[in-house]
């Protein structure tokens, strides 16, 4: 009950939105949040209480006892309380407690919301105990952020259906409706894709699976597909045949590359064709000889990326590493498409936090000279990701 309720949270959270609430896009998300903890709340009251009744209750030594009710710790629960007590004092010392406690129309950051976000945290680290429900969590919050992105990429070539309140080709912001919220959120999940992409490699280099795959039916029905695709929505209307030829062979060239592309690293075979075929299209750029608009272009990219990740669909863990890998590249996409400075600051924020769990991970030892190498380097990207 736990887990289907935060996995309700996971997707609904980046994809609610409804257009009677446009302008003010907030109300569905919150509403949203605040109805699944309520369930949540109820849920572990209950339980409490069937423990408490069965005599099941966790060991005195390693739990706080509140009227009769025992509770393993966790080692979260007295800086909750310290922010929680904080939080209080602000409102008595406040200008306006009433606004202070409930929020301002369109701002939501009155203690009742702050609570929301306190509590959830909390339960998240209580109840989710099992690894498997964790990563099944976190996948979940990657992919629905990826469909978010792909919507944001939709919505920079000028295409969208719902009549928001800002311009939605200058600054993306999916259904969010809001660039600075937006690009913060998909800045934060860029390390977690990165983190399930590396852990998906782990698994992938201690198990036995073997190299050579049966090529999927579903890859070879995706070259067709996506060449229908591309004619009903970019082609169709101003049908060129130079430039529908151009797409074909593209989107093709990389189809048969892909095709024997079915381990964890290329072949030199596979590694010069793919280096190849990317240096003629960058050529083609240089000088201009792409006949495609920006829409083909996209979605050629989204073909390509399609027959990346089709291709090893039989095997089940190199097929998560490329799917993460490539939704992963797709949310990192979206969030630069928001150019806004709350992009810089989500990203590098989350970065640094990524950083510091690797550097102190006791599995993964760095010299002076490397951490030194690592700080410089991470800051060089940041800085040029800047400008």
């Amino acid at each position: 009950f736990f887990l289907v309720n935060f996995l309700i949270l996971s997707i609904g959270i980046p994809l609610l939105f409804s257009s009677y609430t446009r302008s003010v896009f907030e109300v569905n998300k919150l509403l949203l949040l605040r109805l699944v903890i309520l369930l949540v709340y109820g849920a572990w009251i209950l339980k409490s209480c069937l423990l408490k009744d069965n005599k099941l209750l966790a060991k005195k030594e390693d739990s706080y006892s509140f009227f009769g009710f025992r509770w393993r710790r966790i080692g979260l629960e007295i800086p909750i309380l310290i922010w929680i007590i904080l939080n209080l004092l602000s409102i008595f010392f406040s200008k306006n407690i009433f606004i202070a406690y409930i929020g301002a129309y369109d701002r939501w950051e009155g203690i009742a919301t702050i609570f929301n976000y306190i509590l959830l945290f909390y339960m998240v680290a209580k109840l989710l105990d099992d690894f498997k429900y964790r990563l099944l969590i976190i996948m979940i919050c990657l992919f629905s952020t990826s469909i978010s992105s792909i919507y944001g990429i939709v919505q920079s070539l000028g295409i969208d259906f719902m009549s928001w309140s800002t311009s939605p080709t200058s600054r993306v912001f999916a259904c969010i409706n809001n660039p600075v919220h937006f690009c913060a959120y998909v800045g934060m999940l860029v390390p977690i894709g990165i983190s399930l992409t590396y852990y998906f490699i782990t698994k992938l280099n201690s198990s036995n699976n073997k190299d050579l795959l049966a090529i999927p039916r579903l890859y070879y029905l995706s070259l067709p597909a996506f060449i229908l695709l591309g004619y009903i929505f970019t082609f169709r209307n101003t049908f060129n045949f130079l430039a529908f030829t151009q797409y074909i062979l593209l989107i093709g060239s990389f189809f048969m590359i892909f095709k024997n592309f079915n381990t964890l690293i290329p072949s030199k075979k596979t590694s010069l064709y793919i280096g190849s075929l990317v240096m003629f299209v960058i050529g083609l750029f240089s000088f201009n000889l792409i006949l495609l608009d920006r829409f083909q272009i996209t979605i050629a990219a989204f073909s390509i990326i399609s027959f990346f990740v089709l291709r090893v669909i039989n095997n089940k863990t190199l097929f998560l590493y490329r799917l993460c890998f490539a939704t992963t590249l797709i949310v990192f996409y979206s969030m630069l498409l928001s150019f806004s400075r709350a992009t810089i600051i989500g990203f590098a924020i989350s970065m640094t936090l990524f950083y510091q769990l690797i550097l102190s991970s006791k599995s993964f030892k760095l010299t002076r000279k490397h951490i030194i190498t690592l700080f410089f380097s991470s800051s060089f990207i940041h800085i040029c990701l800047i400008f």
